[in-house]
């Protein structure tokens, strides 16, 4: 049997009903290539074979020991064959032209390509403000060419590229290492594709969310320093407590390029505010401990 040309490598961490609407959207998908399908997931997470088992091409892979995006995004596309690997999570719903537009695109000279990442329309104000604080650099409206990073939940590689790469993201996919890594091999920006959206649908409370938040910063300031000089690394443990105006007034600038967002953007400020908080507090304690702080005792598979 030939390798498939186009996979999608799905990051297992919301859960089966998450899963379950991804690969329905995946099912659906118009005017796209065959796709292999391969979900990897946080085996505390159960019942996700249950939700892909009406679809029985995709492959269901528990990464037995490794909890962190990171690691699942590593095990994902470590498990896909197919020459394009396209990259999401499973609380993402691709657009019906997702594959075949991020595809397309990918042939255009880019080092790699991605898409939006919108959000529900029917979130909270909590769910809206755990969206925004990382993706609002890639909400709608977005320009369509050359951008400056693209996400993990919504990109595309070309196989060949990635593993001409000298990093490890095999065991840890930092997505904006390895794409400035791309970058600089191919001497091609990044490109960023308004057509190919996916809409992040994730139910969360506050105190979730916030576990959540600093939980991420911590792991990202953790891998962050194994790239970074001591210089660096005091300069960062100094100015990170400095970071929540910062990353605020980023957002509310995202925020006025629409009147719509700008509203939503000010309704859903307090929990937006303390999501922040948390980010900052958990990549401060990455900083300064050097540690992502999962729990490392369990096999690593």
């Amino acid at each position: 049997m030939s390798a498939p040309k186009v996979s999608v490598a799905v990051v297992g961490m919301a859960g089966p009903e998450s899963l379950a609407a991804c690969l329905a959207a995946l099912a659906n998908q118009r005017g796209a290539p065959e796709l292999e399908v391969v979900v990897t997931h946080d085996p505390a997470l159960e019942d996700m074979a249950r939700a892909a088992a009406g679809y029985p091409d995709v492959r269901v892979v528990p990464n037995v020991g490794q909890q962190s995006p990171l690691e699942l995004a590593a095990r994902a596309i470590q498990n896909t064959h197919g020459d394009v690997v396209l990259v999401t999570k499973d609380y993402c719903v691709p657009h019906p032209d997702w594959a075949r537009t991020l595809v397309d695109a990918l042939e255009g000279g880019w080092a790699a390509v991605g898409g939006p990442v919108d959000i529900n329309p029917g979130a909270s104000k909590v769910e809206w403000a755990f969206t925004f604080i990382d993706f609002f650099p890639y909400t709608s409206p977005v320009p369509a060419g050359v951008a400056a990073t693209l996400t993990v939940c919504n990109a595309a590689y070309r196989r060949a590229d990635l593993e001409a790469l000298d990093l490890d993201w095999r065991t840890h996919f930092q997505e904006q290492v390895v794409n400035q890594a791309l970058v600089a091999r191919a001497d091609l920006p990044l490109g960023l594709v308004p057509e190919a959206p996916v809409t992040l649908v994730r139910p969360v409370n506050l105190q979730e969310a916030m576990r959540e938040r600093f939980q991420l910063g911590r792991v990202f300031a953790a891998k962050r320093l194994e790239y970074t000089s001591p210089a660096k690394t005091w300069a960062l443990r100094v100015g990170a407590p400095m970071l929540p105006p910062l990353m605020v007034g980023r957002m509310a600038n995202k925020a006025r390029r629409s009147q719509s967002l700008l509203r939503t953007f000010t309704k859903a400020l307090p929990p937006l505010s303390a999501l922040v908080a948390a980010r900052v507090a958990g990549e401060w304690v990455g900083y300064l401990t050097g540690a992502d702080g999962l729990d490392t005792g369990s096999e690593r598979g």
